[in-house]
């Protein structure tokens, strides 16, 4: 079941990942930087304001497991609530927003980008029943028709000259699809009936109110960049370091969702087992950073290269900021990778929140300081910074929650670090050998580089980490292929 639930996570994350990724190159091409810049200040409200959505309610009915019918509609009318009084809030701070950053397209935009809020919040509830029901293949079936739709859309509406506001119609269009199809095929027994209850509300409200205080705290960390930013520098300059900080996410907004969603039901079904919590960590640790580093790796050694293909030659300054946004997402993304799933499963929400808040004293004390430098170093200093924390993470949840140790957190981080160093100059050095005519193509550069950089680095991964991590063997795959090319014949 696992296998299966993995294959089509994979499967849905890549999808998404290919189409979003196709989608910021065409719109690169059609829309301005100042746009993007726009859109940065937008997505910061946005993204901070969504965690307040279902008022983390919904990872309650996951966490509870035995769902009552009761239980089951207090939580769908409060994430009901919540969304659609979120909604009205944004609406009505649009003008206070558009004063203080002097922009009058914020007017229009937020109150559009708002409006996602509605569909999110009435299908959080019966989402997290198919969450309960380990019904993820659905949702990741759901997830790719409503990503295409909302693709569609965006670049539909770009073409003709919607500017920044189409990214924002393709978001809401997503949203309202999703909804649909959540709906359409949830079990009807899932469905929220006209009954409520303060007891339930209460439980539901003690454990929802340290995550949401934990990811709206991160979402103010992770976006509190591009707030103070706006005040210190251009449009233009603002949607450079946005495209760029775009692109550095991708590979852990691919990646984590898979790992979350099969990890956080397993970890709440082992919650009173330590030592198959203790298993399960180790191995999910091993993998997301095998799989995490390696890309990061490419965007720090190839940058230019890479934002010459998706964004085009006209977007080359995009690539001043990649190196330290690309460390800071690897950092930040390999280090707290299985934090959310771990206190949700374990219910120590609380030390989420804590963490979090820490968090946010110390980004919001540096951001202070640096933002009024420029762009750059404040990308570089967040590296830095973010750095430092992934160690103390560990300590903090790693060690403190579940006894992990030291050795089992850091070693895979170094040693695939090596390992994809070593592979992406080693398949650097064999391309240049094929000439001017490879090297002068850049698409047939990264072709070739990422295709013999990934093999090198799998092979790595496979001797140093099989025993632990199992992994398939590369020989197993080789003869694989061998033989269907038989068959074929």
């Amino acid at each position: 079941m696992i296998g299966n639930i993995l294959k089509w996570q994979t499967m849905s994350k890549a999808f998404i990942f290919i189409t979003s990724m196709g989608q910021v190159a065409i719109l690169a091409r059609l829309l301005e930087l100042s746009d993007f810049g726009v859109v940065a200040i937008v997505m910061v409200v946005i993204n901070i304001s969504q965690i307040l959505a279902d008022l983390g309610m919904a990872n309650y009915l996951v966490h509870r497991q035995k769902i009552s019918d009761t239980l089951n509609s207090t939580v769908f009318w409060f994430c009901a609530s919540s969304g659609i009084l979120l909604f009205a809030f944004l609406c009505g701070i649009t003008p206070f927003v558009s004063d203080m950053y002097d922009n009058a397209e914020i007017m229009s935009l937020l109150p559009l980008a708002a409006l996602t809020f509605v569909p999110l919040s009435l299908s959080a509830q019966l989402q997290a029943r198919y969450v309960c029901d380990f019904k993820l293949n659905q949702l990741a079936k759901y997830d790719m028709v409503s990503r295409f739709a909302g693709t569609v859309m965006t670049v539909s509406t770009a073409y003709f000259g919607s500017g920044a506001a189409s990214i924002f119609y393709g978001s809401v269009f997503t949203s309202f699809v999703r909804c649909a199809l959540i709906w359409f095929y949830a079990d009807k027994s899932w469905y929220p009936k006209f009954t409520f209850s303060m007891e339930d509300a209460r439980g539901a409200w003690k454990y929802g109110i340290y995550q949401i205080g934990s990811q709206l705290i991160n979402q103010t960390i992770l976006n509190l960049d591009t707030l103070l930013l706006g005040f210190y520098i251009d449009s233009n300059q603002l949607g450079a370091f946005n495209l760029a900080k775009q692109l550095t996410r991708k590979p852990s907004e691919f990646i984590l969702p898979i790992a979350r969603s099969v990890s956080l039901p397993l970890f709440a079904s082992s919650q009173t087992d330590m030592a198959k919590m203790n298993s399960l960590a180790r191995k999910a640790h091993t993998y997301v950073s095998a799989v995490l580093i390696f890309p990061y790796a490419i965007m720090c050694l190839l940058n230019e290269e890479l934002i010459s293909f998706v964004y085009g030659a006209g977007k080359m300054e995009v690539a001043y900021f990649m190196i330290p946004l690309a460390l800071f997402w690897g950092f930040r993304s390999v280090g707290g990778a299985l934090v959310g799933v771990l206190t949700q499963g374990l219910g120590k929400t609380k030390i989420d929140f804590y963490w979090n808040l820490f968090g946010l004293c110390i980004f919001s004390l540096m951001y202070a300081i640096i933002a009024r430098f420029g762009a750059y170093q404040l990308a570089w200093a967040s590296a830095i910074l973010q750095l430092v924390l992934m160690n103390i993470v560990f300590l903090v949840f790693y060690k403190r929650i579940i006894q992990f140790k030291y050795p089992w957190y850091i070693l895979p981080i170094l040693t695939f670090t090596v390992i994809s160093i070593v592979s992406i100059y080693a398949a650097h050095t064999l391309t240049s050998m094929f000439g001017s005519v490879v090297m002068n193509n850049n698409f047939i550069y990264l072709a070739l580089v990422s295709l013999i950089s990934i093999s090198i680095y799998y092979i790595g991964c496979y001797i140093t980490y099989n025993n632990s991590a199992p992994m398939p063997s590369p020989m197993k795959i080789f003869k694989r292929k061998n033989q269907i090319k038989k068959k074929a014949l």
